[in-house]
């Protein structure tokens, strides 16, 4: 909880770099979903072969 009272209060207070912002926070999550969920998507992948 207090990480993303951080997030919010850093973006609030960069308010006119919130596009870069924004993509930054999203290639992190979209990084961690993709490791997390590596071996799924690799059999899901192989599956359509």
């Amino acid at each position: 909880m207090l990480i993303f009272i951080g997030i919010a209060f850093y973006v609030w207070r960069n308010l006119d770099r919130w596009r870069e912002i924004f993509f930054t926070i999203l290639g992190v999550v979209l990084g961690i979903v993709l490791f997390f969920k590596a071996p799924a998507l690799a059999s899901w992948f192989m599956g359509l072969f």
